[in-house]
C-alpha cells in the first residue's frame, strides 16, 4: 500500500520469533515479509533523504546490499534451476521443487524486483530488474495448481508491472489460466488492473510508472493479500 511500517520492530520481532507462522498460512516464510519490511523502510528512508535533498546514493545502496545478498542467498539451493538459468528454457518441476519452494521463489524474486526499483526507479529494462522477472515468472509457470496465483496478487502485481511489451500476453494468460476473468474475482484481478494501468501510464508522455502510482490513479487502496 506504500505506507511506513508504523510498528516495524514490533512486526518484525513477532516474525522473527515464529509467533506467527506465514509460512503455513501462505507459504511466504517469515524471513521475506521481514525482509520486505525493512524494503518499504528503505523506501520510505530514500523519499525522506530526497525531499530534504539530502539522499546519498552510494549511503542508499550500502544499506541495500545486505537485503539483496540475503535474498540471493536464500537460492543457493535452487541456484542452478531456477537463478542462473532464469533466461534459458522453462526447467521442470521437480522432486526438489516443492509448493512451498516455487511460492518461496516467487517472493524472492519479486522482492529483488522490488528492491532494485527502491534503488534505481521503475525501469523495467535494467539488467538487474530483467533477471529477477525472468526468475520470477519461472516460478509462476512451476506452480502445481494455477489457482494458486490468486492467492500471490503482490508479487505477481510487482512483477507484471516490469514486464516489457512482449510479454504482456504471458501475464495476463497466467491471470487466465487461474481462472480470473473479471472484478468479482478478488484481488488478482485487481492486482491486474493495477499492471494494465502502470503499462498504459508508461506508454503515455509520462514514461515511468509503478504499482503504487497506477494503484492511486485508479483509487485503488489495496492490501494486495
Amino acid at each position: 500500500m506504500g505506507t511506513k511500517p508504523l510498528l516495524q520492530d514490533e512486526d518484525e520481532r513477532l516474525l522473527e520469533s515464529n509467533v506467527v507462522d506465514l509460512g503455513t498460512l501462505v507459504g511466504c516464510d517469515n524471513w521475506i515479509v521481514v525482509t520486505i519490511l525493512k524494503i518499504t523502510a528503505l523506501h520510505h528512508w530514500k523519499k525522506e533523504r530526497e525531499r530534504d535533498g539530502r539522499l546519498s546514493l552510494a549511503e542508499l545502496v550500502r544499506r541495500a546490499e545486505p537485503l539483496e545478498r540475503r535474498l540471493k542467498q536464500s537460492l543457493m539451493r535452487p541456484l542452478s534451476s531456477t537463478y542462473l538459468s532464469a533466461i534459458n528454457s522453462d526447467p521442470p518441476v521437480t522432486q526438489g521443487d516443492s509448493q512451498r519452494d516455487i511460492i518461496t521463489t516467487i517472493f524472492v524474486g519479486s522482492t529483488l524486483s522490488y528492491l532494485h526499483f527502491v534503488i534505481s526507479g521503475p525501469h523495467p529494462d535494467l539488467a538487474e530488474i530483467r533477471e529477477s522477472f525472468s526468475m520470477t515468472i519461472k516460478a509462476f509457470k512451476k506452480l502445481p495448481y494455477p489457482w494458486l496465483l490468486r492467492s500471490l496478487a503482490w508479487p505477481f502485481c510487482i512483477t507484471g508491472c516490469f514486464a516489457l511489451p512482449e510479454e504482456r500476453s504471458l501475464i495476463r494468460n497466467l491471470v487466465s489460466t487461474a481462472g480470473v476473468h473479471g472484478p468479482s474475482s478478488g484481488n488478482l484481478w485487481k492486482a491486474l488492473e493495477v499492471i494494465e494501468k502502470c503499462w498504459k501510464i508508461r506508454e503515455s508522455l509520462l514514461g515511468v510508472c509503478d504499482w503504487q502510482e497506477a494503484a492511486s490513479s485508479l483509487e485503488y487502496n489495496l492490501l494486495l493479500i
